[in-house]
């Protein structure tokens, strides 16, 4: 997993957007924030994975 991040432009001044990927820190961004939110679970963990990413970029 590298930091991979992929652009997209679309039509219109607002339509740009960013997909997120897993970059190096992944696991151990991933394992903090579960022992924050032990029980997360179902369509939250979903959430989870997504927050994760976020706060990869945040930290870098």
């Amino acid at each position: 997993m590298g930091n991979q991040t992929s652009r997209c432009h679309l039509e219109g001044p607002s339509a740009r957007f960013q997909v997120l990927t897993a970059t190096q820190n992944h696991a151990r961004v991933l394992a903090e924030t579960a022992s924050e939110h032990p029980d997360i679970c179902g369509d939250l963990a979903h959430a989870l994975h997504t927050t994760v990413m976020t706060r990869e970029r945040s930290r870098q």
